[in-house]
């Protein structure tokens, strides 16, 4: 048997198209993937911003932002509802994010509906950040 190397390589097409084909000998049903990035605007600025992603029937939140002097006015509600509009539309049936556990996001999350699935102790940046989840019905 030759040796192997192991090196770095820009060539993420045929990574991915590897990846692939080798999964789908383990597993043939297919996991469908999808981005989006959502933005808010008033008056021509940008105000708010969302950032997600979709793999095997999970939606995961990256980031939601709202600017500062905009925040308590309803921006970061319509953009996690879009956000989960377009989760519903995925075929998700679960939602994710992470948060840092010290930040008000963790009650504006709760009150939408949102679980702290997991504590992640000494996490991003040395922090407690948490794990939240919400299920995900077709029909709401």
């Amino acid at each position: 048997m030759s040796n192997v190397t192991i090196q770095r390589t820009d060539d993420r097409d045929a990574v991915q198209a590897f990846a692939d084909a080798e999964f789908e000998k383990l597993d043939p049903v297919p996991w469908r993937s999808a981005q989006i990035t959502l933005a808010a605007e008033r008056d021509g600025a940008l105000i708010g911003a969302v950032r997600a992603s979709y793999d095997a029937g999970i939606a995961h939140l990256s980031e939601l932002i709202v600017a500062a002097d905009e925040r308590n006015n309803g921006t970061g509600a319509q953009l996690l509802a879009a956000f989960e509009a377009w989760a519903r539309e995925q075929g998700a049936h679960r939602c994710t994010l992470h948060t840092d556990r010290d930040r008000p996001a963790v009650r504006f999350y709760e009150r939408h509906g949102w679980h702290i699935a997991y504590i992640m102790p000494d996490h991003y940046q040395h922090r407690t950040f948490l794990l939240m989840t919400k299920e995900i019905h077709r029909n709401e």
